[in-house]
């Protein structure tokens, strides 16, 4: 089967045939020297939009003003874009203009950061390397292409990608370059005279929408190395801009018990809960990042020095689904993180609770998510009994067992069943059922039989 990037390299070539500049660019460059297999390749080159599309014969104009033409071949998509140089950037993402060049270099001094502004010739493996990408990625640095100052203002987001990057790479980021994101990132929070409503309010357009944001903290979070990012966060202020309830894990009211975090504050445990969670979804990183988002706010000083933090759980739900709405996640990817920051506390009690009540835990679609962060939680501490404290692999027997006898799985009593013994649907009924699937979960019965028989024993036949 042909691969994108032979069909790529075959574009390439087409269009040097026609005496057009062209080469890979960006993204997939930077991966091949590091090793790593792109994602996507994508074409430079001096055609204009209208040659693209006079040379292949399939292509999906999606970008033609900016320059940007996508060429279908062989059941893959190629993205060709002209060599151009940027205007002003009035709303601090998109150029007001664009000016197409027939020089690599030109195009490469406008991209975000030297290993983001090479070029690649397929052919030949020739490197063009205008900025000393390569020296960079030798150095295992995050720098900007020029003035990072002038790049941040082009696009505010490239802040956040700047982190992305380190993170996905564990890279460092350049000190001129870290210093420019920590004294701009306040920007990142701009609004522009464009005028919303947003819950009933006229507000400022943001200039850099929070879906655009999610995406590169999820970028982040599901990394081979998140804390790289959350840290850096951290030190440059971007993380007031964004979650500033994170933040006031690391403050006064971010103080735990000695007794059971000796680790430290709740950001010191946090941090090391989601480094035992690196590899997860998205949303059970922020669970692990949020679950215990709430301590701040209840955090209370008794007269004996103590401290606790009453209800934590239940508040932190609440203040992880606003977090949730404002990072524009879908409402399914919402319940899940709620969940988890809601019942993380409970995790902790499951070697207590009654069969019937394990039993619905268990058979939870998130339940995966929930013993992974059970388990987090308990060893992200510095006690010396940290490992006792995992329930994992409880909950792991308990799901053997439960699949063994062929208990996970839908209710043995059913709405049909008692419609066909008589019973009408009213007030009772759904209670009836969630007595019924109790009892099922206690294994007082197994077979469908069983149950009919168990709920006539319990429930006054109807009159016929």
């Amino acid at each position: 089967m042909t691969t994108q990037r032979e069909v790529a390299a075959r574009v390439v070539a087409e269009l040097k045939r026609h005496g057009h500049i062209a080469a890979f660019a960006g993204g997939c460059v930077r991966d091949e020297i590091m090793g790593r297999e792109p994602k996507d390749f994508d074409i430079a080159t001096s055609a204009l939009p209208d040659e693209v599309e006079a040379i292949f014969a399939r292509c999906i104009t999606v970008g033609k003003a900016f320059g940007v033409v996508k060429v279908r071949s062989e059941g893959h998509e190629v993205e060709v874009a002209t060599l151009r140089d940027d205007g002003q950037y009035s709303d601090g993402r998109r150029p007001d203009s664009v000016r197409f060049v027939t020089s690599l270099r030109e195009d490469a001094a406008r991209r975000d950061f030297t290993v983001n502004a090479m070029f690649m010739d397929p052919t030949t493996g020739e490197i063009f390397d205008f900025f000393g990408g390569r020296a960079d990625i030798a150095a295992g640095a995050i720098r900007a292409v020029g003035n990072p100052h002038d790049r941040i203002k082009e696009d505010r987001l490239r802040m956040l990608r700047a982190l992305r990057f380190a993170s996905r790479y564990d890279f460092t980021i350049d000190p001129e370059l870290l210093r420019a994101i920590a004294e701009d990132a306040r920007e990142l929070s701009a609004v522009t005279d464009q005028l919303v409503v947003e819950n009933g309010e006229l507000k400022g357009k943001r200039v850099v929408s929070f879906e655009r944001i999610r995406d590169e903290l999820k970028g982040i979070l599901t990394s081979a190395h998140p804390l790289t990012g959350l840290d850096l966060l951290m030190a440059t202020g971007l993380m007031q801009e964004i979650l500033p309830e994170v933040v006031a894990m690391a403050g006064p009211d971010g103080e735990q018990s000695p007794r059971w975090h000796p680790e430290g504050n709740v950001w010191v445990h946090t941090r090391l809960v989601v480094q035992h969670l690196v590899g997860g979804s998205f949303e059970l990183m922020l669970g692990g990042l949020l679950h215990d988002v709430g301590k701040p706010r209840t955090f209370q000083r008794h007269a004996d020095g103590s401290v606790s933090n009453h209800k934590h759980a239940e508040i932190g739900a609440e203040m992880a689904g606003d977090i949730c709405r404002r990072l524009r996640m879908s409402n399914d990817q919402t319940h899940r993180v709620v969940e988890l920051v809601r019942l993380h506390m409970q995790m902790h009690g499951v070697c207590e609770l009654r069969r019937s009540k394990l039993v619905a835990l268990l058979e939870r679609p998130d339940i995966s998510d929930l013993v992974a962060l059970q388990h987090a939680d308990a060893t992200g501490t510095g006690r010396a009994d940290r490992e006792s404290g995992s329930r994992k692999q409880f909950l792991k027997s308990k799901l053997q067992e439960l699949a063994a006898a062929g208990q996970k799985a839908l209710p043995l009593v059913t709405g049909d069943m008692l419609i066909a013994m008589g019973f009408k649907p009213g007030p009772a009924f759904k209670g009836m059922l969630d007595r019924a699937l109790n009892a099922q979960r206690e294994g007082e019965f197994t077979t469908r039989q069983d149950g009919e028989r168990w709920i006539r024993q319990r429930f006054a036949a109807p009159a016929r």
